[in-house]
Protein backbone atom coordinates (compact mmCIF):
# COMPACT_ATOMS: atom_id res chain seq x y z
CA UNK A 1 0.00 0.00 0.00
CA UNK A 2 2.92 2.31 0.69
CA UNK A 3 4.26 2.39 -3.04
CA UNK A 4 1.20 3.82 -3.94
CA UNK A 5 2.90 6.95 -3.60
CA UNK A 6 5.81 6.16 -4.92
CA UNK A 7 3.93 4.97 -8.53
CA UNK A 8 3.45 8.62 -9.49
CA UNK A 9 6.07 10.71 -11.58
CA UNK A 10 7.86 13.29 -9.74
CA UNK A 11 6.61 16.66 -10.50
CA UNK A 12 8.34 19.82 -10.01
CA UNK A 13 6.49 22.80 -8.39
CA UNK A 14 5.17 26.05 -10.46
CA UNK A 15 7.14 28.59 -11.21
CA UNK A 16 5.11 30.28 -8.17
CA UNK A 17 4.49 28.07 -5.61
CA UNK A 18 8.59 27.35 -5.69
CA UNK A 19 9.10 31.27 -5.43
CA UNK A 20 6.78 31.36 -2.16
CA UNK A 21 8.40 28.71 -0.60
CA UNK A 22 11.96 30.12 -1.13
CA UNK A 23 10.97 33.24 0.18
CA UNK A 24 9.25 31.91 2.98
CA UNK A 25 12.46 29.17 3.76
CA UNK A 26 14.96 32.46 3.28
CA UNK A 27 12.83 34.47 5.77
CA UNK A 28 12.56 31.84 8.56
CA UNK A 29 16.31 31.08 8.05
CA UNK A 30 17.61 34.65 8.70
CA UNK A 31 18.35 36.33 11.62
CA UNK A 32 17.83 39.53 12.41
CA UNK A 33 20.67 41.90 11.88
CA UNK A 34 23.03 42.76 15.05
CA UNK A 35 22.97 46.49 15.64
CA UNK A 36 25.93 48.73 14.79
CA UNK A 37 27.14 49.21 18.23
CA UNK A 38 26.57 47.00 20.81
CA UNK A 39 27.51 47.32 24.77
CA UNK A 40 27.77 45.70 27.94
CA UNK A 41 29.01 47.74 30.81
CA UNK A 42 30.60 47.05 33.64
CA UNK A 43 28.12 46.33 35.54
CA UNK A 44 25.45 44.37 32.92
CA UNK A 45 25.37 41.18 32.25
CA UNK A 46 25.86 37.76 33.64
CA UNK A 47 28.32 35.60 35.16
CA UNK A 48 27.95 32.39 35.30
CA UNK A 49 30.08 29.40 36.79
CA UNK A 50 30.95 27.01 34.53
CA UNK A 51 33.11 25.16 37.02
CA UNK A 52 34.16 25.44 40.73
CA UNK A 53 35.97 29.16 41.34
CA UNK A 54 35.31 30.08 37.46
CA UNK A 55 32.97 32.31 36.01
CA UNK A 56 32.16 33.58 32.33
CA UNK A 57 30.45 36.17 31.09
CA UNK A 58 28.96 36.57 27.69
CA UNK A 59 30.29 39.77 25.90
CA UNK A 60 29.26 38.78 21.99
CA UNK A 61 27.89 35.40 21.32
CA UNK A 62 25.66 34.74 18.27
CA UNK A 63 26.04 31.28 17.03
CA UNK A 64 26.72 30.62 13.58
CA UNK A 65 28.12 34.69 13.14
CA UNK A 66 31.51 34.24 13.71
CA UNK A 67 33.92 34.20 17.01
CA UNK A 68 31.96 34.57 20.49
CA UNK A 69 33.73 36.81 22.32
CA UNK A 70 33.82 36.58 26.20
CA UNK A 71 35.40 37.02 30.09
CA UNK A 72 36.38 34.05 32.03
CA UNK A 73 37.05 35.49 35.77
CA UNK A 74 38.84 32.51 37.93
CA UNK A 75 39.24 32.92 41.97
CA UNK A 76 42.56 32.25 43.19
CA UNK A 77 43.22 28.80 43.24
CA UNK A 78 40.60 27.86 40.14
CA UNK A 79 41.42 25.21 37.43
CA UNK A 80 39.68 24.44 34.36
CA UNK A 81 38.78 21.40 33.11
CA UNK A 82 40.26 19.58 30.36
CA UNK A 83 38.67 20.48 26.89
CA UNK A 84 39.55 20.27 23.28
CA UNK A 85 39.44 23.48 20.89
CA UNK A 86 37.25 22.80 17.80
CA UNK A 87 37.88 26.16 16.89
CA UNK A 88 41.24 29.12 17.51
CA UNK A 89 41.06 30.11 20.69
CA UNK A 90 42.56 33.52 21.68
CA UNK A 91 43.30 34.37 25.21
CA UNK A 92 44.35 38.11 26.55
CA UNK A 93 45.30 37.84 30.21
CA UNK A 94 43.80 41.33 31.35
CA UNK A 95 44.75 40.86 35.08
CA UNK A 96 46.07 38.33 37.64
CA UNK A 97 48.18 35.05 36.76
CA UNK A 98 47.15 32.07 34.54
CA UNK A 99 49.09 28.87 34.48
CA UNK A 100 48.73 27.16 30.86
CA UNK A 101 50.23 25.07 28.23
CA UNK A 102 53.33 24.52 30.36
CA UNK A 103 53.51 28.74 30.75
CA UNK A 104 53.37 31.09 33.52
CA UNK A 105 50.90 34.15 32.27
CA UNK A 106 50.53 37.35 33.88
CA UNK A 107 48.43 40.81 32.92
CA UNK A 108 49.16 41.32 29.04
CA UNK A 109 50.10 38.33 28.27
CA UNK A 110 48.80 36.67 25.29
CA UNK A 111 47.90 32.84 24.46
CA UNK A 112 46.43 31.25 20.97
CA UNK A 113 45.43 27.15 21.09
CA UNK A 114 44.92 26.05 17.46
CA UNK A 115 41.30 24.37 16.30
CA UNK A 116 42.45 20.54 17.35
CA UNK A 117 44.45 20.95 20.62
CA UNK A 118 44.08 20.26 24.04
CA UNK A 119 44.05 22.36 27.57
CA UNK A 120 45.13 20.44 30.60
CA UNK A 121 45.98 21.75 33.81
CA UNK A 122 44.72 25.23 33.19
CA UNK A 123 45.03 27.32 36.66
CA UNK A 124 45.37 30.27 38.33
CA UNK A 125 47.28 31.34 41.88
CA UNK A 126 45.90 33.85 42.57
CA UNK A 127 42.98 34.38 40.61
CA UNK A 128 42.56 36.47 36.85
CA UNK A 129 40.32 38.39 34.55
CA UNK A 130 40.46 36.99 30.91
CA UNK A 131 39.27 38.20 27.21
CA UNK A 132 39.02 35.05 25.38
CA UNK A 133 37.98 35.22 21.12
CA UNK A 134 36.50 31.53 20.60
CA UNK A 135 36.39 30.50 16.57
CA UNK A 136 34.61 28.03 17.24
CA UNK A 137 31.08 29.10 17.34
Amino acid sequence: MGDVALAAAPVPPGRELRARLLAQATREGSRAPLPAFQFVLEGEGTWLEVEPRVFKKDLVAVPGSGPALYLIRMEAGGRAATHRHGGVEDCYVISGDLHVAGRHLHGGDHHRAAAGSTHDGIRTDGGCLLLIVDSAV
